[in-house]
């Protein structure tokens, strides 16, 4: 496809200043100067400053959609979390999410961290950034995860995780208070966030094999940490019931919030609702 294109004179205003309008100095000569239309969607994600995988598994969800643009800020996390550095998230994001873009406007900012966002509530986070975006629409993994299930009519859920007991305890509580049936729980003991950037195909695969699929309407993987673009279809066609990610769901439901219709079969059931 021929992405669309204007003069950068379209998009400059008169108030820069003289040193922006002035002519070219003496001896340069001033090109041709064509730039591609806005983004479609301008995105923003916060990730955790330990997170190896969040943005790179975001983008990678949204490559084969054109017209998404999508910014990083950092908010800072230990290497290993537990319930108390996770709330402890909650005093940073205001800071971050003013630090993202200031200067122009996001139409969709994302959390990128699954159990912070289920310790702090995704109220609290979405009410953090609008403190500096305030027109900004803003979603985290556990939102996402709602929603996605909600289009896929799942009511009896197997739950896997990276988590240590405490924050198993508090995502399955979450879970179950949503009035969801968790038919089976399991955890892999990988609580390094750069330990759990490379959980490797054959432990997905090994994972599914100990769910009981005849009894769940869906799997969900749970962590930003961990990195599934590349696997999700594998692991949804292993399992035989559609299987959701940290990830997956935060890079569909940021496309839906946008106003992004796209769909594709290569990250599984939920990217082609």
């Amino acid at each position: 496809m021929t992405r669309p294109t204007r003069s950068v004179a379209d998009e400059m205003t008169d108030d820069l200043g003289p040193e922006f309008t002035a002519p070219p100095p003496e001896g340069w000569q001033e090109l041709v100067t064509r730039i591609y239309e806005p983004a479609r969607i301008k995105a923003g994600l916060i990730s955790l400053t330990n997170d190896p995988s969040a943005e790179i598994d975001m983008h990678a969800y949204l490559a084969p959609f054109e017209g998404i643009r999508l910014s990083t800020n950092r908010v800072y996390s230990p290497q290993y979390s537990n319930m108390d550095s996770l709330i402890a998230v909650g005093k940073d994001i205001a800071a971050s999410a003013a630090a993202l873009m200031p200067d122009d406007k996001l139409d969709v900012l994302a959390f990128g961290c699954t159990s912070a966002a289920m310790a702090l509530g995704s109220e609290t986070v979405a009410r953090d950034i609008r403190k500096h975006k305030p027109e900004t629409t803003v979603t985290d993994p556990i939102a996402s995860v709602l929603k996605a299930l909600d289009v896929l009519e799942v009511r009896r859920l197997a739950l896997i995780t990276p988590y240590i007991g405490e924050v198993n305890v508090g995502i399955a509580d979450f879970f179950e208070a949503q009035g969801l049936k968790l038919t089976d729980k399991a955890f892999f003991r990988i609580f390094d966030d750069n330990q759990r950037n490379r959980l490797s195909l054959e432990s997905y695969l090994r994972a599914v094999e100990t769910i009981n699929t005849a009894e769940c309407d869906a799997i969900f993987i749970s962590c930003t940490a961990l990195a599934t673009a590349p696997f999700v279809a594998l692991i949804e066609a292993e399992a035989g019931c559609p299987v959701i990610t940290s990830n997956q769901a935060l890079a569909w439901n940021l496309m839906r919030l946008g106003g992004h219709e796209g769909t594709t079969d290569r990250f599984g059931k939920l990217f082609t609702l």
